[in-house]
């Protein structure tokens, strides 16, 4: 029986190597895979453009839709199995996470998200309403400085700000004054 915790990694498939391959596994040797494995499987090889006639629990999970839009693959970390966009949480997410990588690593985040191991951070989803944003707290090391360093809002002060994803939804006070006065506007998830 297969590791339930090993992944395929770029080029490989369970059981066994397909070195000339991209992305996700594209064959799978489905001999003494497991449920839970050949879930994971079906998904990474879904979540890479390919398609499988394998029946089963897979194809639930291979129709949530990601509720932004991911972006593309430039990220220094893409193809290393775990989600790096700071836009999403859960155990599927990489340990350290930059700003840098919002938008940047698509096919990770994409079977993360398909597979139920991540989520759409609730701070990035886009509000019905100025009155539903969900500001967080000041709980960041540069909260109550007057500016507003949290990467959902965006304004003049941008582009001399070095983003971190530790400040996102840590500058509660900065960004909501920055936003009531129009000196900041909402961004959320979007990659401009």
């Amino acid at each position: 029986m297969a590791d339930a915790n090993v992944h395929p990694t770029p080029g490989q498939a369970y059981g066994r190597q397909e070195p000339d391959l991209q992305g996700a596994a594209a064959a799978i040797d489905w001999t003494g895979v497991d449920g839970g494995n050949r879930v994971r499987a079906f998904v990474a090889i879904a979540a890479a453009g390919m398609v499988l006639a394998q029946p089963g629990p897979a194809l639930a999970l291979a129709a949530r839709t990601v509720p932004f839009d991911l972006g593309d693959d430039s990220s220094e970390w893409a193809f290393d199995g775990e989600c790096d966009d700071p836009r999403f949480v859960g155990e599927g997410m990489a340990d350290y996470l930059l700003t840098d990588s919002i938008g940047a690593d698509a096919t990770d985040c994409r079977a993360a998200y398909i597979l139920g191991t991540i989520e759409a951070d609730p701070h990035f989803l886009e509000p019905a309403s100025p009155k539903e944003i969900l500001w967080g707290d000041d709980g960041g090391e540069f909260a109550n400085d007057g500016v507003c360093e949290d990467v959902r809002f965006t304004g003049y002060f941008s582009a001399d700000l070095d983003y971190l994803a530790e400040d996102i939804g840590h500058d509660a006070s900065d960004c909501r004054a920055m936003f009531v006065s129009g000196r900041a506007r909402w961004r959320g998830a979007a990659l401009d």
